[in-house]
């Protein structure tokens, strides 16, 4: 329907961090974002908060995406997730949908060059 609007999840923001640190402007114009600042009590909650996303998108490594949660995520159309890690998703399930992630993390000398320009700002 090309008037309904896409829905997209921010899961695992625990902090609050992701809605504070981007401008989410944009994307609201076109899209309702919903973020999940706790954890789900297990897989069946998860299933349900999430069957009516089209985009899914999890902080960090928290939120497993086995093959039969996939499987119960109908609307699902894209999963992007921001850690640098992805244990938590079973990519040997060939997936009908694009699982966008963020490219191998920065050495740990970038990383830490990086805390101590923060800690001197």
């Amino acid at each position: 329907m090309p008037n309904e609007r896409i829905r997209v999840a921010v899961l695992d923001d625990w902090q609050g961090i992701a809605r504070q640190s981007a401008d989410w402007t944009k994307l609201q114009q076109q899209a309702d974002i919903v973020f999940f600042e706790e954890p789900f009590a297990g897989p069946d909650k998860l299933a349900k908060a999430l069957a009516e996303f089209d985009i899914i998108i999890a902080m960090r490594e928290r939120t497993k995406f086995s093959r039969e949660l996939i499987d119960r995520l109908p609307k699902l159309r894209m999963i992007a997730l921001t850690g640098g890690r992805t244990w938590t998703t079973d990519f040997a399930v060939p997936y009908a949908i694009p699982v966008a992630r963020n490219p191998a993390p920065r050495p740990p000398r970038s990383r830490w060059a990086f805390c101590y320009r923060l800690r001197d700002s």
